[in-house]
């Protein structure tokens, strides 16, 4: 496969940082770069409609926070337990 040379500029530490990385998984910061250029090319290929999308659309109101998440989690989980005893 022909190979091209390109140039990116980055924040020097964001660089550093993808140095550290890419040898703490046994591979170089162009293989990074390559793999994600790769993953966006799958990521186009999946369907943006899907039936379990459409299924869950509308289960959760836009406004819908992580804190909002938590406190139903709390609800559901904890009040069960409670209703056990």
């Amino acid at each position: 496969m022909a190979k091209t040379k390109f140039t990116v500029r980055m924040d020097t530490k964001v660089f550093e940082s993808a140095k550290q990385y890419a040898g703490r998984h046994g591979t170089t910061v162009t293989n990074l770069v390559e793999e994600f250029f790769r993953s966006l090319e799958k990521v186009e290929k999946i369907p943006q409609e899907t039936p379990i999308l459409n299924e869950l659309q509308g289960s959760l109101k836009a406004a819908t926070s992580m804190d909002d998440y938590y406190d139903y989690l709390e609800e559901k989980y904890l009040n069960d337990r409670r209703n056990d005893k």
